[in-house]
């Protein structure tokens, strides 16, 4: 999976399951309920028959694996973000270039269930940004989607949501399972993720999601993900390094 530009899939569902692992880049994958970014060395795992649409910001590198739905049993069905291991990554960019129609051999068949032996043991995170359900409450979430750097107060948000400030933080709360205030920081560090992923300075993603200065967006980045934005680059190009050479 290679692409060098800005790409979007409307909403659609797969009957299988299917993996998918980024190299390089960002990818957002969201769903009726949550929103997920993919960034380098991460996978996703989404099940069968779930309506998904799916975003990417500049060029992107990886690999896609469709999985049967008898195998799909042994997972959750919700998705979940992983980190791939070396070993992982390398079988699935091979079974994803080989395991078609006529090429799936006995060769083949041993390598995909080595991988999805190895798929099996990683550790399971959901990672996900939940949406709120409630048609005022997404209001709000969709246009802060759009726009993470909006510097609206809660106030504000709870008037575009047609509630009281203490109503709407309130049921923001209950619907999403986090306050409103750490959801918008999920937001804006997810968006700063899709920005460094393109390549951007750190002050021009940091402005791009809302932080006044990179001293603050770093922070904000490096508690929010364990990362500093600065590992986070990094990681990225060395990923496209080892990819090229």
């Amino acid at each position: 999976m290679e692409q060098g530009e800005r790409r979007e899939a409307r909403p659609h569902a797969h009957e299988r399951g299917q993996i998918f692992g980024i190299a390089n880049g960002v990818m957002a994958l969201r769903t009726q309920a949550a929103q997920w970014l993919i960034g380098p060395g991460q996978l996703l795992w989404l099940p069968p028959s779930l309506t998904h649409e799916a975003r990417s910001h500049g060029a992107v590198m990886g690999w896609s694996l469709y999985i049967h739905p008898e195998r799909c049993q042994a997972l959750p069905a919700y998705p979940f973000l992983s980190r791939g291991s070396d070993l992982l990554n390398a079988q699935a960019v091979r079974l994803a270039r080989q395991a078609r129609g006529p090429l799936w051999t006995s060769v083949v068949a041993r390598l995909a269930e080595s991988f999805w032996d190895e798929f099996l043991s990683l550790p399971q995170d959901t990672g996900a940004l939940p949406f709120p359900q409630d048609a005022r409450l997404r209001r709000v979430a969709e246009a802060l989607t759009d726009d993470p750097a909006d510097k609206r107060s809660a106030l504000d948000w709870a008037q575009l949501a047609g509630m009281s400030q203490r109503s709407f933080v309130r049921h923001f709360s209950m619907d999403t399972r986090l306050s409103f205030s750490a959801w918008r920081q999920r937001v804006r560090i997810a968006h700063a993720c899709e920005r460094l992923g393109q390549g951007d300075s750190l002050l021009s993603a940091a402005l791009a999601a809302g932080y006044a200065s990179p001293g603050a967006f770093s922070l904000a980045f490096r508690r929010l993900t364990g990362s500093s934005p600065v590992g986070f680059r990094k990681r990225d190009r060395s990923k496209i390094n080892k990819h090229t050479a």
